[in-house]
């Protein structure tokens, strides 16, 4: 055998005889072993605390259960969209955009060559908005409860926009 094979399998031979030191668990630093498993170091939980672990558990899945099915009982309905109401649209404007979402809101577009103050005036007696907003002089907002008007005039054309949401 050559120098270099020695060295080898006096180091592999010296890896095999260190002892490995295992984790001492609770019993076996308090110098009270009781038992063969645990001074190995075994760390299987006994029978009761397996016990214990699975009614923690099942009591958790039961737990989550109640509370999946009550938000599912308490959870709001969504109804089904209506159109905003017809009463609003101005007389002889012309329809640009009638949309109504599946969860309830719509949007009615309108165009007319009245004038932004004769369409605004409509809307006031019509409407009666709790709020009114002149955000610019050829813009107005108007809003009632879920309903918003909003007025744009633009060269010889006035816009309507009436948003209505959910109430």
């Amino acid at each position: 055998m050559s120098s270099g094979q020695q060295d080898r399998t006096q180091s592999s031979s010296q890896m095999k005889e260190r002892p490995a030191t295992p984790v001492p668990s609770e019993e076996t630093r308090s110098g009270t072993s009781t038992s063969q498993s645990s001074a190995a170091g075994s760390t299987a939980p006994s029978g009761r605390l397996k016990v214990v672990l699975a009614a923690l558990i099942i009591a958790a899945l039961f737990g989550l259960g109640s509370v999946v099915r009550s938000v599912i009982k308490n959870r709001p309905t969504i109804k089904a969209g209506a159109p905003v109401s017809r009463t609003l649209m101005y007389p002889g404007s012309h329809v640009v955009i009638d949309l109504t979402n599946e969860s309830g809101g719509s949007i009615l577009q309108l165009t007319t060559s009245d004038p932004l103050d004769k369409v605004q005036n409509w809307y006031i007696s019509n409407l009666q908005p709790t709020k009114i907003l002149q955000v610019t002089l050829g813009t107005v907002i108007l809003k009632k409860d879920n309903v918003t008007a909003t007025i744009v005039a633009e060269n010889t054309t006035t816009n309507i926009v009436i948003k209505q949401s959910v109430p």
